[in-house]
């Protein structure tokens, strides 16, 4: 089986394991979420990890990408295509942007992989300055958001012995699949109402 066809399989796989866990804990309000952004922060985790962690996301993934490491260049490439494809079709509808926050100097061969392969950007931060590492983060955010997404972090979520933050942001304008119907409206007397509207649990892929 090819690699694009792998990965695409393991998306969908992951997808149904997380919508099968998003009803059983948020079955009572609304769910909105990217199960392909998920998997490729994971994904771009993965390439770092090894031991326990490796094989652990080995097993949510369905897909082994710490083995990127011990490949050769032809199984890189035919990764790297892959992944291309799959961000050209996520990005025919949104904008998807990664970054990875970093105190610490990231080995060069997986930083290498971040950029070419997962199209994340690095850059280095001293988390010791909350104020000043609070304002970076929440600045690229507002930018990859037009200023829609202003205060993602607080101070009080920085702490001293973080080593990254990898952030990663969607961004996409889209109609509901079912749109709410205000002729749904039932009026109980007075100022009260009931709302007979349909929730759904919706995924962006």
């Amino acid at each position: 089986m090819s690699i694009d066809h792998t990965l695409s399989n393991a998306i969908g796989e992951f997808s149904l394991t997380l919508a099968k866990k998003a009803l059983l804990h948020q079955n009572t309000t609304n769910y909105s979420a990217s199960p392909s952004c998920i998997f490729m922060v994971l994904a771009m985790v993965h390439v770092g990890s090894k031991s326990t962690s490796g094989d652990e996301l080995t097993k949510q993934l369905g897909v082994d990408f710490s083995s990127i490491f011990t490949s050769g260049e032809f199984e890189k490439h035919r990764l790297s295509l892959a992944m291309n494809e799959l961000f050209k079709k996520m990005n025919e509808r949104s904008e998807i942007y990664s970054k990875i926050f970093s105190r610490m100097a990231l080995n060069d061969k997986y930083a290498h992989v971040l950029e070419t392969v997962f199209k994340s950007t690095i850059e280095a931060i001293d988390f010791h300055n909350k104020k000043e590492s609070v304002a970076k983060i929440n600045s690229w955010v507002s930018d990859c958001t037009n200023n829609r997404i202003n205060d993602i972090l607080t101070e009080s979520q920085i702490h001293d012995n973080i080593a990254f933050v990898l952030i990663n942001i969607i961004f996409f304008k889209s109609e509901w699949k079912n749109k709410f119907n205000s002729k749904d409206s039932i009026w109980v007397g007075g100022e009260s109402r009931v709302h007979d509207t349909k929730m759904h649990c919706a995924f962006v892929r």
